[in-house]
């Protein structure tokens, strides 16, 4: 019967399934590395912002973290000594 052939394949599609692309149809393929269909579980940055905003966070490496994170403690260090000696010039003071 039909489903005792389906089930012996094991699930597997027919080659008769697919639709058989003509040359023109397959110049507008997108190859499989290009395709973010493939992409979309690849990644723990595809929250609710990436596919808001369109911007995808980029994973920087170490030497830039560091640096951002001592630039971060020099400014803060900066604005605390300016509060403390009464000079409220800083734009977030």
């Amino acid at each position: 019967s039909y489903i005792d052939s389906k089930l012996s394949k094991g699930g597997a599609k027919d080659d008769d399934d697919e639709p058989k692309l003509t040359a023109e149809d397959e110049l507008y393929q997108v190859p499989n590395e290009l395709d973010l269909k493939s992409k979309v579980g690849d990644n723990d940055n595809n929250g609710a912002e990436t596919w808001l905003t369109g911007i995808v966070e980029v994973e920087l490496p170490m030497e830039d973290k560091l640096r951002n994170i001592e630039e971060t403690e020099m400014a803060k260090k900066k604005i605390l000594e300016q509060r403390r000696l009464g000079l409220s010039t800083g734009a977030f003071v």
